[in-house]
């Protein structure tokens, strides 16, 4: 499992031809960066021994209270206009919440490549998933949680059955919904799925060389690609099927252990945004060549 790059700690909001920057911070509340979350009227939230808050980058408030922050390393996650959405043919998705948590990772994925790391713990560079996942409840969907990964850092997909019934009402092909059983009835979930794309593009529909980094697997040589939170898939459109409107690309993404990526059509996007099913996923367009 690795992180999804959605889930950066830096969100940068295109408007035109500039960039707007919003950055989220969680630091160690000292007395002098809670006086100045103060002092400038920013908005905070203290738990514990961390406090949260958000600037927009270069505003004056920024400028007086980042050089009081630890955390000098802080991601990027590019966010899009609606008309930049609605333009796509494709958009990749990422759920914008991790809150499944799945009991039988280990004995529900095959495993190889696995190695020792640093941590002390045995990973893996390549995983297949071979049997249903397992959880110990249903998952508490609402009109703006229709979607969670995993609460591990994951790229499956789960959902609900209000979205499974708007892609059978809509016509949306492609998709499918695997069983997710509840460990204490042993039985499958009825309101929880798992959303898989049937298709599987071949590599030949990417276009490389748009800032993902190269990464070979060192035990079997495998080529995979590490990706920026900015980065934007370029694909082949007379390469990319036409009759179903969710696809996946093949699982050479991400550092450590490689995982594909979900892509849904135009289509399917205006369907869920039709119906107010949106708000729980982000959705990044890719480039037609």
């Amino acid at each position: 499992m690795v992180f999804l790059r959605a889930t950066a700690q830096c969100v940068t909001e295109r408007k035109g031809s500039s960039l707007r920057v919003t950055e989220i911070f969680s630091e160690p509340p000292s007395d002098l960066l809670i006086a100045a979350l103060k002092r400038t009227g920013t908005s905070y939230e203290l738990l514990l021994d961390t406090v949260y808050f958000k600037l927009v980058r270069d505003s004056q408030a920024y400028n007086e209270i980042v050089p009081l922050v630890e955390q000098k390393d802080r991601l990027l996650l590019a966010t899009y206009s609606e008309s930049e959405r609605k333009a796509a043919a494709w958009l990749e998705i990422c759920p914008r919440s991790q809150s499944v948590d799945i009991l039988n990772a280990d004995d529900a994925c095959d495993y190889s490549c696995t190695y020792l790391g640093s941590d002390g713990l045995e990973h893996a560079q390549h995983c297949t998933q071979s049997s249903p996942y397992e959880i110990a409840d249903e998952v508490k969907w609402g009109r703006r949680k229709c979607f969670s990964a995993p609460d591990n850092g994951g790229s499956e997909i789960f959902t609900c059955g209000v979205v499974k019934d708007l892609v059978e009402r809509m016509g949306i092909k492609g998709c499918s919904f695997q069983p997710v059983y509840n460990r204490k009835t042993g039985n499958p979930c009825s309101n929880t799925f798992q959303l898989a794309a049937q298709t599987e593009i071949p590599i030949s529909c990417i276009s490389f060389g748009h800032g993902e980094r190269e990464h070979i697997c060192p035990l079997c040589g495998k080529k995979q690609y590490v990706l920026k939170n900015t980065y934007q898939f370029h694909l082949f459109q007379q390469k990319l099927p036409t009759s179903v409107d969710i696809i996946c690309t093949p699982a050479v993404f991400h550092d450590g252990q490689a995982e594909s990526v979900p892509l849904i059509s135009q289509k399917f996007y205006q369907a869920l945004k039709g119906a107010g099913l949106h708000h729980g996923l982000f959705f990044t367009p890719a480039v037609m060549i």
